[in-house]
């Protein structure tokens, strides 16, 4: 999988690869594709990979419900980083306003040494 490459899109890829090796004579069962999929899969999936493993028969697995299941802790995934990122402005301006706080508190200091 290419970095910021989403499910649907490695799919197309993997099916044109798939299509262009069949047209050489070369053929893969329904399982070897389903671990062939897994393991395209950047390590940040591992846990869901390898989830899937263990829970599902990938030799009778159709390849459409793999992909579904993927899409859709694809999507969980942008929604936990969208969460964040919204989450991230307040904590960044708490940051601000202690820095601020920081430099008041040195230039107040510097004020005293002059005074005396």
């Amino acid at each position: 999988m290419e970095p910021h490459e989403n499910i649907d899109k490695m799919y197309c890829r993997f099916n044109d690869i798939i299509k262009d090796l069949e047209t050489l004579s070369k053929e893969y069962s329904l399982g070897e594709k389903n671990r062939k999929i897994l393991n395209a899969i950047s390590k940040e999936w591992d846990a869901k990979t390898i989830a899937i493993e263990e829970a599902k028969n990938l030799n009778l697995m159709p390849i459409e419900s793999l992909i579904n299941s993927l899409t859709s802790y694809e999507l969980k995934l942008k929604a936990k980083v969208v969460d964040n990122e919204e989450a991230r402005p307040r904590r960044s301006i708490a940051l601000k306003t202690s820095q601020e706080e920081d430099e008041n508190c040195s230039i107040n200091l510097e004020n005293e040494d002059v005074d005396e």
